[in-house]
């Protein structure tokens, strides 16, 4: 039975009308300051990245001590920075393998789109590669970084189950005899939960996520340059085989030295040192054996000296140790310390491995090639007076 309509009056009216444009108005200022605040955040996570830009060199660094404000800001409960072949992630993620395929599916379905993000990935084309009750939401952002890879910054959300509750249930059906809905009070109220679902990622934080990627793009390329450049510089001053300094590297280190010496007096000492019949190794087990036989040496030397002493492969099977601080006496113990290690050192069936050893003091007013060119004359009078020994210039 059908009730009559229930008729406002117009005062009625209005008063709803004006309550429900200020309640708007309110709303409005509510998401204003929402999303400000969410702004200012962002702008002060960035920030953080910026000024201090020289303590961050790797995406692991990065996540490590900016991660926890990442979850906090975006409301996620994981996020995950790949570069390459490198991923750093917190909270709940996929497994690294799930998220380098969740990436590369970016790359191929969604090439140069700024962002990508969805609140039901069980509806896409990641679902095999995300489990709802851990991801059931992710918004992603291509990183600009020239990699083999894709690059990437993404921020995981978890399901959050919602109830609806609805003016009856949609699913009841008609009395086909009656016209009526079947049962009767269908209109009562009636709760669906749907699983499955993130909240849903504003255009907000789709633009600040955006700038956090800009942000970390800088600073895992300028990360990346760093250790180029590390390791040009290391090719550049070490020698590829033994992994010790190589002779530019020792000859810069020796003019230091000499130069310390001549304005503070302090001494300093070089011991050159060569690898007797080192061609017998290459003749007779080939030139592998000689190569190991140049790496053993360089690791029994490189054992027994101080922090304060260096040592350099100075070409083929030459070597230069500079002690720093040593004087004649010194310098010749050391010579004989390394003169042991080497004679002891038993290398598969190679035979024994010796050595013979030039020691010289710097002399004051002396030029670091003068020095050199003493070492290599007593170098020389030890492999003459029958090898395997130490012979110094003040003999």
């Amino acid at each position: 039975m059908h009730r009559p309509p229930n008729i406002l009056s117009p005062a009625l009216r209005d008063a709803l009308r004006a309550l429900v444009q200020t309640a708007c108005v309110q709303l409005e200022l509510i998401q204003a300051r929402e999303e400000a605040a969410l702004i200012l955040r962002a702008n002060d996570s960035r920030d953080i990245l910026v000024d201090q830009r020289a303590e961050f060199s790797d995406p692991e660094e990065i996540v490590a001590r900016q991660g926890s404000a990442w979850l906090e800001l975006f409301r996620a409960g994981g996020a995950a920075v790949v570069a390459g072949d490198r991923v750093a992630s917190l909270g709940k993620v996929p497994e690294a393998a799930a998220i380098h395929a969740i990436v590369d599916w970016l790359g191929a379905h969604h090439p140069g789109e700024q962002s990508w993000s969805s609140r039901e990935l069980r509806l896409t084309g990641l679902a095999a590669l995300c489990e709802p009750s851990r991801t059931a939401g992710m918004l992603a952002v291509p990183l600009p970084i020239r990699s083999p890879r894709h690059a990437a910054l993404l921020l995981f959300r978890p399901e959050k189950a919602e109830t609806r509750i609805w003016a009856g249930n949609p699913e009841k059906t008609i009395d086909r005899e009656s016209g009526h809905l079947s049962p009767r009070q269908s209109f009562e109220s009636w709760a669906e939960t749907v699983h499955g679902r993130s909240p849903r990622w504003t255009s907000t934080e789709l633009r600040c996520a955006a700038d956090l990627a800009s942000n970390l793009a800088v600073l895992i390329a300028a990360g990346e340059i760093g250790r180029l450049n590390q390791r040009l510089e290391h090719l550049a001053t070490s020698d590829h085989l033994t992994g010790l300094w190589n002779r530019y590297r020792m000859e810069e280190a020796i003019d230091h030295q000499v130069s310390v010496a001549a304005r503070y007096g302090r001494p300093c000492a070089v011991v050159m040192f060569d690898i007797d019949h080192f061609k017998q190794f290459n003749d007779t087990h080939g030139h592998d054996a000689g190569d190991e036989v140049l790496v053993q040496v360089a690791q029994a030397v490189s054992s027994q000296l101080r922090d304060s002493d260096y040592v350099s492969r100075w070409g083929g099977e030459e070597f230069m140790v500079l002690a720093a601080d040593t004087v004649n006496e010194g310098a010749s113990r050391l010579a004989e310390r390394l003169r042991a290690a080497i004679e002891a050192l038993a290398i598969k069936d190679y035979g024994r491995v010796t050595a013979s050893f030039g020691v010289a003091v710097h002399r004051n007013g002396e030029q670091s090639r003068d020095m050199l060119k003493r070492a290599d004359v007593a170098l020389y009078s030890a492999k003459a007076g029958g090898r395997n020994r130490v012979a110094t210039s003040a003999d």
